[in-house]
């Protein structure tokens, strides 16, 4: 039996055979058509956001050192002295000892000192050294001092340190080695790691170390080493 024309159209159109694989072709294109129209939209905004994001991290150079910043996002200084005086100043002299390498020997009763600028917007300043309390100071102090503020005192003796800091003063200090000798001389040496963390700390911030020794340099001496300021 010959169907008609009009039975075969009906067949045609009531038959549901391949009609999940041409709805899932034509949705697929469907959104393939969206992405592409989206993509051509948005690519200029995000173009603009990736170069902001670099010239923005372009400023932060990352912390690589041994010293822990903690979340600081300029380093504003990092030397061991091994090139030069870096800028500090003042009544000091780059020696290179045994045990310790390149530090800056202060003379007796002198100070040594750096002013650094600095960036706009920072709320917090962090300092790290060592000072060092070489042979035989017996019982003499150094004193530090931040922005003309002493904010800390270290007495050494027979290689032994003893720190101390006016009340609510933002410093501290740990004996990183001591009680032996380190390499400067026959005298035991100490060596205090010094941290100061400065909330709100203005446009420039000058670090003085002050040398209360007044044995010659050949007997004993005080000194610095490892200087990392950084701000945030």
């Amino acid at each position: 039996m010959r169907m008609s024309v009009a039975a075969k159209l009906t067949a045609f159109a009531a038959d549901e055979t391949g009609v999940v694989s041409v709805d899932w072709m034509v949705i697929s294109a469907a959104c393939i058509g969206l992405s592409l129209a989206t993509v051509s939209v948005v690519s200029g905004g995000f173009d603009d956001l990736s170069a902001d994001v670099a010239s923005s991290l372009a400023g932060r150079p990352l912390i690589d050192n041994f010293h822990d910043t903690g979340a600081s996002a300029w380093v504003l200084a990092d030397t061991g002295f091994s090139a030069g005086l870096d800028g500090w100043g003042g009544d000091g002299t780059i020696t290179t000892v045994a045990g310790f390498g390149d530090i800056l020997v202060i003379d007796p009763g002198g100070t040594v000192e750096t002013t650094l600028s600095l960036p706009e917007g920072a709320r917090t300043a962090e300092i790290r050294f060592d000072l060092v309390g070489a042979d035989a100071l017996s019982g003499a102090a150094s004193e530090i001092w931040v922005n003309g503020v002493a904010i800390g005192i270290a007495r050494v003796e027979a290689g032994t340190a003893v720190f101390e800091a006016p009340p609510g003063a933002p410093v501290t200090a740990m004996l990183a080695a001591g009680g032996r000798d380190l390499g400067a001389g026959l005298a035991p040496d100490a060596v205090l790691s010094v941290a100061v963390a400065i909330a709100d700390p203005g446009d420039t911030l000058t670090l003085s170390v002050r040398s209360g020794s007044d044995t010659a340099m050949a007997q004993g001496f005080f000194a610095i080493d490892n200087v990392v300021v950084a701000a945030a």
